[in-house]
């Protein structure tokens, strides 16, 4: 097999690695071990290729040592391990990225439009999912539009995903087409396609960290555009129009209208998003979250350095619940939803410093490099963590993934192209 064949092939797994968190957990964990053999293919062709090495690589590695360190001292030594080859792909993917950049920094193009390409297919298909299940059930019930169709977790059953997961893949999709512009090559039409197809995603999929990071990307967005450009009162017009037609889309929705004014506080009834009519007043959602970070931060106090080990926390926290007499906490099994406490309760201040050392990495970077992609990355890790804890697969490997592929692109060639 020659040298190009071998890099070809393990090109696309890395495009296939970087696609599989949004259609299919199962693919997205076997690509891993499949990706890293045809790593071990390439490397004498890497030998002859300069090595562009970057240390913030690293820190996933040492995230993942940590992890396996708590297990020493752990209570669930088995659930430990579980969340362990989870994080598999912290150890792999940076390493992988770090000595075959050159490869990758030349093809970094090639996989950056084959994400794009995957993300859009993906809301094509839920789309027409959606619109397929409307039309069976208008002409077998008779019904008007059942908004359930079209939002959240039953707008994404074909492929069984999570909203604010999705959320975190498309707004990286969109990241790309927005900053990277004039590196696609992508048509006006085709870009501007895209944008409306990602942005009517990420207002369907119903994440509320999806719709407040979308906002800030925006923002972030028309802020580059008026700094540099000569007719300032446009953009600002355009960015002002946008978000007013944005939030008129969200208003006139009965079920995403409904779930914000939930959100913002408003007594109401949850007519759509639930199967049966549940008062948001009586609701434990609405508090549940406070709670559950009460609990835990009482046991954050006992072991602040260290914390519960590996696969010990939830235990420890779902223990908490209990005696604190919250019980639908408890009988949910909640865990943290706050990816900075959970990393408090199970690795304790040492686990959450290389957690925001990461972060603190790409927002460093993205300052230095000025780059526009890092920055949208540093949003969507920082917010989403808290209130998600990141224990999901896809979500573990697509942080590993850009993390990784963010770090180690050239800079030398990449300008502000908004």
């Amino acid at each position: 097999m020659s040298n190009n064949t071998k890099t070809d092939f393990f090109i696309y797994a890395l495009i296939f690695l970087s696609i599989a968190p949004l259609f299919s957990m199962q693919l997205a964990i076997w690509l891993i071990p499949i990706t890293t053999l045809l790593f071990f293919f390439n490397l004498s062709n890497l030998k002859k290729r300069k090595l562009k090495w970057d240390f913030g690589l690293l820190i996933p590695v040492f995230f993942f040592l940590i992890l396996i360190v708590g297990l020493l001292y752990t209570s669930n030594f088995n659930r430990g391990v579980k969340i362990v080859e989870r994080f598999l792909s912290f150890a792999i993917l940076p390493l992988i990225f770090g000595f075959a950049s050159p490869l990758i920094n030349f093809n970094r193009i090639k996989i950056i439009k084959a994400y794009i390409y995957a993300n859009a297919i993906f809301y094509i298909i839920a789309f027409f999912y959606a619109f397929y299940r409307q039309m069976n059930f208008t002409l077998t019930k008779g019904g008007s539009i059942n908004w359930y169709y079209f939002y959240r977790y039953d707008f994404l059953i074909f492929f069984h995903q999570h909203p604010t997961y999705v959320s975190m893949m498309v707004l990286i999709a969109l990241s790309f087409v927005i900053f990277l512009k004039s590196e696609l090559h992508f048509s006006k039409q085709k870009n501007t396609l895209l944008f409306i197809l990602f942005s009517l995603g990420i207002l369907f999929t119903g994440s509320r960290q999806g719709y407040m990071q979308y906002f800030l990307i925006i923002t972030l967005f028309f802020v580059l555009k008026i700094k540099n450009a000569p007719y300032k009162q446009k953009y600002i017009l355009n960015y002002l129009g946008g978000l007013i037609l944005f939030i008129l889309m969200s208003f006139n929705v009965p079920i995403i209208k409904e779930r914000i004014l939930i959100t913002l506080g408003a007594d109401r009834y949850y007519k759509f998003y639930y199967n049966k009519h549940i008062s948001s007043t009586d609701n434990p959602e609405k508090q549940g979250r406070l709670l559950l970070w009460q609990d835990a931060w009482q046991l954050i106090k006992d072991k602040p350095f260290l914390g519960q080990g590996t696969g010990g926390d939830n235990d420890a926290l779902i223990a908490q619940y209990k005696k604190n007499g919250h019980t639908y906490l408890f009988q949910m099994g909640y865990n943290a939803h706050n990816s900075y406490i959970q990393w408090l309760l199970s690795g304790g201040i040492v686990l959450l410093t290389v957690w925001l050392s990461m972060l603190f990495t790409i927002f460093y970077k993205g300052i230095k490099t000025r780059d526009p992609v890092l920055w949208s990355f540093f949003i969507i890790l920082f917010f989403t963590g808290f209130t998600e804890t990141f224990y999901r697969v896809q979500g573990i490997i697509f942080i590993a993934f850009f993390y990784s592929f963010l770090l180690i692109l050239e800079n030398d060639n990449k300008k502000l192209s908004a």
